[in-house]
């Protein structure tokens, strides 16, 4: 027998078949769901009733989603207000740096160790430490490897044929 063909069950039998409480299909019923009374005979048309429900559930289940990326949204945007409040409570604390502050910090801390690192050749010869001939020599050295350092630590274009 095709399911075309199969007679309408009764409402309890159809809160057996899905498993949930008579009440619940009477509800359904009272809302919509297909249901047909003829005569003395009265009962959900299963393939109808079925699709009912799935079209319900899929619809709740949309109504869930929406809340959800809604309330999700609303989550979010109180968690970035939060986060942007803290930074602005450490910034007024002096607790953050601005990025000119490092900058300049870096900056003078790096002219500073540049300066120092050049000073070793003529510091080199005065001491004894070096043959005033190899002064040049050693400022050379010293120079490349200020930017060897600058280009492995990417401050610095790396020269044609270096990786």
């Amino acid at each position: 027998m095709a399911s075309a063909e199969l007679p309408p069950v009764a409402a309890s039998a159809f809160a057996d078949l899905l498993g949930v409480h008579h009440n619940t299909v009477q509800n359904w019923i009272k809302n919509g769901m297909p249901y047909t009374r003829s005569g003395k005979s009265a009962g959900v048309e299963l393939r109808d009733a079925l699709r009912w429900v799935q079209g319900r559930h899929e619809a709740e289940i949309r109504e869930l989603r929406e809340r959800f990326d809604s309330e999700g949204g609303k989550s979010r945007k109180i968690l970035a207000d939060a986060r942007l409040k803290e930074i602005q409570v450490a910034e007024r604390e002096g607790l953050l740096l601005t990025k000119a502050d490092v900058e300049d910090t870096w900056t003078g801390a790096l002219a500073a160790i540049r300066s120092n690192v050049m000073s070793v050749p003529a510091n080199a010869v005065q001491l004894g430490l070096v043959p005033p001939a190899q002064e040049a020599a050693l400022e050379i050295m010293c120079r490349d490897a200020l930017a060897s350092s600058g280009r492995s630590l990417g401050w610095v274009e790396p020269e044609e044929g270096e990786q």
